[in-house]
């Protein structure tokens, strides 16, 4: 385009004698005139598409998006909707904050896709006892969150060993290396803790679980709730519910990443896992982790070996729907020898598992409130027990899991909805034998301004062998001054009967059909506080459990069967802190007073008696140094005295208590290598978890972690 100024046209050329008439020149002004308006119409209108509305996404670590964030941009504070999304006029570099997570910058618009990591001491999130993300002050439930850093080097690789340092949670193992491993919470039976890796229950249906098989390789994070949780989860978690979530990618990093370990220690023990994630084109991310442990053992027909495998891939299908699959799956082998302490080894016997899991999801939001998911699970468990003279002895157990939960985000909180079903099947007598429960519930979280939290709600279920339940749950939190948070609930529990108990068609004994589900009545009291600018955490809770409807074998009629003839009462308090005392140096502790009594029984001797394997007194109390390049911890577990029983010594009914000290240490020796340390029993204590079975000696592991 040729601009004129001065009325003849601009690079004349020489010699020309052309000249412009006036009318020409008025013409040529005219279309000037009339042409400055529209360019500048123009450049307007490419600035306001260059410094328009930004639009952004806020997610969690998990890839669901994160409602009520708070956006600073500029001058400008924005918050996001319930589907994450925010939008702002102008390019800046944003600060966005929500409880529970801890703070995020981000340069828009260069990155509209924003993903927060959950903060940590109190401000960590919950999802697992409220059906919904909130704040853990705020939530109305005892818990304790693990994250990533705690499933890694140089912690032990296995999941029994950060519950041990959880109040309220008792560790059980049958002496060695892949031993049975029970976990009671808070006085509950062993089966009455729900297990959940991905939303999907992986304990046999009616609870049972063997702890020692679950491995922490491929684990992200993992939500402990003390206390009942039937409201959200059904006829299981009477004491509590334990969350697994596996490990996934980031669909950014379009190099993969990786790390490999391998260590090697005491009683021939040889470890390795190695684990590789990354993501493609911004929408698809991927994470796996393969891992195996194996030991010979400390005494003869000792060994143990398991082997893992896990996978998560996510897939977002847009901004506001996406697809994510997780499958996790091991084998291994466990030599029995029996009773150890006893000497009194069995040199044949044997048993091998297989355990599968799947989840399969879709979470969408619909609007600026509301948002959904669906989910589809299935878990499988096989066990061949070989006692070495008798044929192998089969259990095969599976369970199918649909399931949906839409969430509507208000002024106040939040409200959650679903209905679940399943289906639970096993070999059962050398008979396929399945029931199926179906769930309606509803959980509220509301907020009354800023110093009351209140959630509660209720689940029906209907089982085709119990009938139905109502199961209600309510919590109340208050925010007092100075920072102390007072928390109020009441809840009930519901665990229903195991396929055998239901089923079971032998010689000995028989299955009872009309077996009522057991039934816990729970009330708690908790305070959290942090002092000195949140360098101290301390939080206490006090509880009560009643135990009604448990059932036992009986024993008075001929083939035996099980019936609901116990009952039983827990009551306690537990006590937790964590004091940062120096930029790189955390001290943590805990303690549990756990009273326990049986009030009914079949066994009359029984009745006024303590409930086995839940110690009066236990506690754990560590020192971690984190300077830049090594870290270094060193702890105690302290368990009391305890009710027990030995089959081979019938008149011992008490197991005393231990002491059992540890240390780790590791040291980045370069951006991609980590040797690491750690060292168990260090003071060689002679002791048994489970009477009659040794627990092992004095153990140490070094290994190194290579990242790339």
């Amino acid at each position: 385009m040729e601009f004129t100024w001065e009325g003849g046209p601009k690079n004349k050329p020489a010699g020309s004698q052309e000249t412009d008439s006036p009318r020409k020149f008025d013409e040529r002004f005219e279309g000037e005139r009339l042409m400055h308006p529209s360019l500048f119409l123009f450049l307007s209108f490419q600035a306001a598409q260059i410094q328009g509305a930004i639009q952004g996404v806020v997610y969690d670590p998990s890839g669901r998006p994160v409602p009520a964030a708070q956006v600073v941009c500029g001058t400008e504070t924005k918050s996001t909707d319930a589907a994450g999304a925010f939008e702002v006029s102008s390019a800046c570099e944003a600060t966005i904050t929500k409880s529970g997570f801890e703070p995020a910058k981000a340069q828009l618009p260069a990155e509209r896709k924003i993903t927060l990591q959950l903060a940590r001491a109190s401000e960590r999130m919950v999802v697992t006892g409220t059906g919904a993300p909130v704040a853990l002050e705020e939530a109305g439930v005892a818990a304790d969150v693990f994250t990533a850093r705690d499933f890694q080097p140089p912690h032990a690789p296995f999941v029994q060993d950060l519950l041990r340092d959880v109040p309220g949670v008792d560790v059980a193992q049958t002496g060695q290396n892949g031993a049975l491993t029970s976990v009671f919470v808070r006085g509950g039976d062993s089966n009455a803790a729900l297990v959940l890796l991905d939303g999907v229950p992986v304990a046999d249906p009616g609870g049972s679980l063997d702890f020692v098989h679950l491995t922490s390789a491929g684990l992200d994070r993992m939500e402990v709730i003390r206390g009942p949780e039937s409201a959200l989860f059904g006829a299981e978690g009477s004491s509590g519910v334990i969350q697994m979530f596996t490990r996934q990618g980031d669909p950014e990093a379009t190099i993969p990443h990786g790390e490999f370990v391998y260590d090697r220690g005491s009683f021939s023990t040889d470890h390795w896992s190695g684990a590789l994630s990354g993501g493609f084109d911004n929408r698809l991310d991927y994470a796996f982790t393969a891992d195996q442990f194996r030991s010979t053992g400390e005494f003869p027909n000792d060994a143990y070996r398991i082997t893992s495998g896990t996978a998560n891939i996510g897939y977002r299908i847009s901004d506001r729907t996406q697809l994510r699959t997780s499958y996790r799956e091991f084998d291994s082998y466990t030599g029995d020898p029996g009773e150890t302490a006893d000497q009194a080894f069995n040199l044949s016997s044997n048993s091998r598992d297989r355990d599968s899991a799947l989840s399969v999801r879709v979470d969408d939001t619909r609007g600026a409130h509301f948002s959904e998911r669906i989910l589809y699970g299935y878990h499988r468990y096989r066990d061949a027990y070989n006692d070495g003279f008798d044929p192998v002895i089969i259990s095969l157990a599976d369970r199918s899991i649909a399931s949906y939960q839409g969430t509507w985000t208000h002024s106040g909180g939040a409200l959650a909805f679903g209905y679940e079903f399943q289906r639970q099947g096993g070999l059962i007598s050398g008979e396929d034998r399945s029931r199926y429960n179906n769930g309606i519930f509803v959980y509220e979280q509301y907020s009354l301004g800023r110093r009351v939290f209140l959630s509660g709600g209720a689940r029906v279920e209907h089982s085709t062998v119990f009938g139905t339940e109502f199961i209600p749950r309510g919590a109340a939190t208050f925010r007092l001054p100075r920072e102390v948070y007072f928390r109020l609930s009441a809840a009930r529990g519901v665990q229903e009967p195991s396929l055998l108990q239901n089923f079971a068609r032998e010689a000995y004994y028989i299955g009872n059909p009309a077996l009522k589900p057991e039934k816990t009545a729970s009330y708690e009291a908790g305070l959290f506080r942090e002092f000195f600018s949140r360098r101290v955490r301390g939080e206490a809770s006090f509880f009560r459990n009643s135990f009604h409807d448990l059932i036992l074998f009986d024993f008075s009629s001929f083939p035996g069967t099980w019936s609901n003839i116990e009952g039983a009462w827990a009551r306690g308090f537990e006590l937790s802190g964590t004091a940062r005392v120096a930029g790189f140096a955390t001290l943590r502790g805990g303690y549990t007073r756990l009273y326990t009594r049986i009030t009914a029984s079949n066994n009359p001797a029984q009745i006024g008696e303590q409930l086995v394997r839940r110690p009066l007194n236990s506690g754990s109390i560590s020192l971690e140094l984190a300077k830049r390049r090594w870290s270094f911890a060193m702890g105690a577990r302290l368990v009391g005295e305890r009710a027990d029983s030995d089959f081979l010594q019938p008149l011992l009914l008490r197991n005393p208590g231990y002491d059992y000290v540890f240390l780790s240490g590791s040291w980045q020796a370069t951006r991609h290598l980590e040797p690491f340390l750690r060292m168990g029993n260090l003071l060689d204590e002679r002791y048994q978890e489970a009477l009659g079975y040794a627990a092992l000696s004095r153990s140490a592991t070094g290994g190194v972690r290579l990242t790339f």
